[in-house]
């Protein structure tokens, strides 16, 4: 049989939200039927012929607040359950709409919104509840007060405990007939467990004149009910005892009525607990976010996931792993909590959540497969559930968000959030990868690998500004190889690529960590050599000039011809104090050392 629909009236006048919202609502499972209005007067218009089952409204509305629409019956809540919508996301303002009366606050964003028909089944199940128990509490109020009119059981015993006399209202309250009870003792009425207490109860109307308390009797057919009972000696007009007259008022619903209360109270705790953490959770989404924009790199990124995942799981201990440059296996970046996993590394494909492409969680060892990746410990019989939740972007996989919890935790009750943190890491962490991947396609040679032209000048200009403050050499290299011309001519430019290639790589291996080589022009390359005086300059392009000398270039797996590169070296301050005058001095040596024969090392002139 089909399911009913769903109606809900819809209220909110920004185009974009509400086809998302229906477009996120056509897709649910469950049935729904929309019905849409723009502003508060026609939301009232349409209440005023019909009952939704629900009603979404958006704070800001042209002619008012959403929270206006919240009428309160006269069972004291709100008569229609509301979830209110708001593009401000403060925690003041949720405040406000949950206790004008709003079942539900969400923040508008394009997540939240299509998670909307899942928030509406949820709402609309707990509004049931609440109005369910409201109308329970009711009833039993004025069940209360009837039975505050209702005749009380009077009861008279004489002194050995047999009943003497045994009223209307007992009988209606224990169910016998007087001539059913006349001359027994009262045992019979008493509730097994309460049996012992009877006689202290007696020995203290003996000596106080009365007794007051609350406990458990017997119905003829053997039920129990709590009693009320009213304990007082009787005495004769020389004021000496005869009986005892007790008095008992069935209390049973009154005790029913303060422990439904008493599981409103623990629920609406648990209600109040759950809106504050999630308050939170809010709050900190938001200030991690906020942080991700602002990073300058992954690494920064890794630290604040670190830092807000310790707030956002107080109570979890968990780790975040992230794709190696082979892409096959997973390294840890960051942990937290009190008894974070132990592996720092492992196979991608040990982890069920990475094969699947989302969350994989394990409450209990025996019910689910378990990832290879969970420490050995854990597989014992102090096993800890534990959740996994892949980090992706744009259909590549990033990373990891591994945790952890006691085990007495319900891990599934954090995969929401943990997803919902996963995505924006991963968004971020994408971009962030984006940006330095431009940045150094905007500075590095994509043949030789070294720094290009650009970033050698930037960099020169850096180095002889902190060269001049702390009066220090630096000294730069113009290289050029002698016969690149040849190996075009000869075997192609192709070969002439591999050669530039094997002269860049040897460049990288052989310089000190904190040289900078670049690839100047098309055969030129250049070296900055911060802190570095002459003598110790010449001697390392030498060097430099002898290792180009035996380097072996293989194509098609022959070896080809060797090449040499002349030097031109100038040293600041010596022969330029900026650096268009260091590089014309660099460069002038370089034609000097062209000119004299090529292969070998040119120191320029003094000024």
């Amino acid at each position: 049989m089909e399911e009913s629909s769903i109606q809900i009236l819809l209220v909110d006048n920004e185009q974009s939200h509400v086809e998302l919202i229906q477009d996120a609502f056509d897709k649910s499972q469950n049935h729904f039927s929309i019905v849409l209005a723009t502003s508060l007067k026609e939301a009232r218009e349409y209440l005023h012929e019909a009952e939704p089952d629900l009603i979404i409204i958006d704070q800001n509305l042209p002619d008012g607040e959403g929270t206006e629409l919240l009428p309160t019956s006269e069972l004291g809540y709100c008569d229609r359950p509301i979830i209110i919508l708001t593009s401000q996301g403060d925690e003041q303002a949720a405040v406000e709409a949950i206790k004008a009366g709003a079942l539900d606050y969400i923040v508008k964003s394009r997540e939240n919104l299509l998670r909307l028909p899942n928030a509406t089944i949820h709402v609309l199940r707990e509004w049931r509840h609440i109005h369910a128990r409201h109308k329970a509490e009711k009833q039993l109020r004025f069940q209360a007060e009837i039975l505050d009119s209702v005749r009380e059981s009077v009861i008279a015993t004489d002194l050995e405990g047999n009943i003497i006399y045994w009223g209307k209202g007992a009988e209606e309250l224990y169910g016998y007939l007087s001539a059913e009870v006349m001359g027994n003792s009262m045992e019979f009425i008493m509730d097994p467990a309460d049996i012992d207490n009877h006689e202290e109860r007696t020995r203290k109307v003996l000596e106080s004149g009365s007794w007051n308390g609350e406990y458990k009797h017997l119905h003829k057919d053997g039920s129990t009910f709590w009693c009320d009972t009213f304990i007082s000696l009787a005495t004769d007009d020389a004021g000496k005892p005869f009986g005892v007259i007790s008095i008992d008022r069935d209390i049973t619903r009154r005790k029913n009525t303060q422990e439904a209360l008493r599981e409103t109270n623990q629920e609406l705790t648990l209600v109040v607990k759950s809106l504050q953490r999630r308050n939170r959770q809010i709050t900190l989404l938001n200030e991690m976010g906020d942080l991700l924009q602002s990073c300058l790199s992954v690494t920064d990124a890794y630290t604040v996931l670190g830092e807000y995942a310790d707030k956002l799981f107080p109570e979890l201990s968990g780790a975040m792993y992230t794709l190696t440059p082979s892409k096959n296996l997973l390294e840890v970046v960051g942990v937290w909590g009190k008894h974070p996993p132990g592996v720092k590394v492992f196979d991608k494909n040990s982890c069920w959540a990475m094969r699947r492409g989302r969350v994989y969680s394990v409450s209990n060892a025996r019910m689910r497969v378990q990832c290879r990746h969970i420490s050995p410990s854990l597989s014992e019989n102090k096993f800890s559930p534990y959740l996994c939740s892949p980090m992706t972007a744009h259909g590549e996989a990033l990373g990891l968000l591994h945790l952890v919890a006691s085990p007495d935790e319900n891990i599934t009750e954090w995969e929401q959030l943990i997803t919902t943190i996963s995505e924006r890491a991963s968004l971020a962490i994408s971009n962030l990868k984006l940006r330095e991947e431009l940045r150094l396609q905007s500075i590095v040679d994509p043949l030789t690998g070294l720094f290009n032209r650009r970033y050698f000048e930037k960099t020169l200009e850096r180095e002889l500004s902190r060269a001049n403050r702390h009066g220090s050499p630096v000294c730069v290299f113009m290289l050029d190889i002698d016969n690149l011309k040849d190996y075009n001519d000869k075997f192609g430019h192709a070969v002439g690529d591999i050669l530039l290639y094997e002269i860049g790589c040897y460049l990288k291996e052989n310089v000190r960590g904190e040289d900078v080589a670049c690839r100047y022009a098309g055969d030129e390359f250049t070296l900055i050599l911060p802190d570095a005086p002459l003598l110790s300059a010449k001697r390392r392009a030498e060097e430099l000039c002898s290792g180009i000398n035996n380097l072996r270039i293989l194509y098609q797996d022959k070896q080809l011809s060797s090449s040499s590169v002349s030097i031109g070296i100038a040293c600041f301050p010596t022969h330029g104090r900026n650096a268009a005058q260091l590089v014309k001095a660099a460069d002038k040596a370089l034609y000097y050392a062209k000119d004299a024969g090529r292969n070998r090392v040119w120191v320029a002139s003094s000024q």
